[in-house]
């Protein structure tokens, strides 16, 4: 289960694992840049994603940055 937050110059994901319960936080700021990070997340660790409001806002914002 995951959820997105932006702002004009801040983007923040995190999510909970829900067989492990491991919880992650991404940032992608000027002051903190994980985006590196996050992409291997997305690109390693998901199976799949479950989330509020996912089809009609946050991935497509993930989808964004994926293909940026």
């Amino acid at each position: 289960m995951y959820d997105i937050e932006t702002l004009a110059s801040c983007f923040t994901y995190s999510a909970i694992n829900i067989d492990t319960q491991e919880v992650v936080q991404y940032v992608i700021h000027k002051d903190r840049d994980d985006s590196v990070a996050f992409l291997e997340h997305l690109d390693q660790d998901c199976k799949g994603q479950i989330g509020f409001n996912n089809v009609g806002f946050d991935y497509p914002v993930i989808h964004k940055i994926l293909i940026i």
